[in-house]
């Protein structure tokens, strides 16, 4: 995890994949992100992906419940009530708390890495809590 992640190629969306309103200071946050990466050194461009949006709902759940029930199916549990999710394609993903609202509450931003490549994530958050420390943050409603 100490090890630095090298240069990544980061690409960043604004837009939800289903089309929903993206709130104002969850936008902030995630450009703020783009910004650090960015200083950090690494290759960050925006790019929204053409999808079918109208489509999104409809194939997560279709993949959620085909996932789950495998899932659960085979899963070494079998039979006890489901306590841990995964993501449902597969691909490694991490939420960040890089910043906050108004209220200090924590906002978090998604980072996604090619499917079996966790090492990635774990050395970019390393680097990003290095750069913008989190663990002593906490919001008022914690205290």
């Amino acid at each position: 995890m100490g090890a630095a992640p090298g240069t990544l190629r980061i690409a960043w969306t604004s837009q939800a994949p289903n089309g929903a309103k993206i709130e104002a200071e969850s936008l902030r946050v995630l450009g703020d992100t783009a910004r650090l990466c960015a200083e950090l050194g690494h290759r960050v461009e925006q790019a929204d992906p053409t999808i079918d949006r109208a489509a999104v709902v409809s194939t997560f759940l279709t993949f959620a419940s085909a996932n789950t029930l495998a899932n659960l199916a085979s899963h070494p549990t079998k039979g006890r009530a489901a306590r841990v999710w995964f993501n449902i394609t597969g691909q490694p993903a991490m939420m960040l708390p890089l910043g906050h609202t108004a209220d200090g509450l924590p906002v978090a931003v998604q980072f996604v890495a090619r499917y079996g490549d966790e090492a990635t994530l774990f050395r970019l958050a390393a680097q990003l809590e290095a750069a913008r420390p989190w663990v002593g943050r906490k919001p008022a409603l914690a205290s």
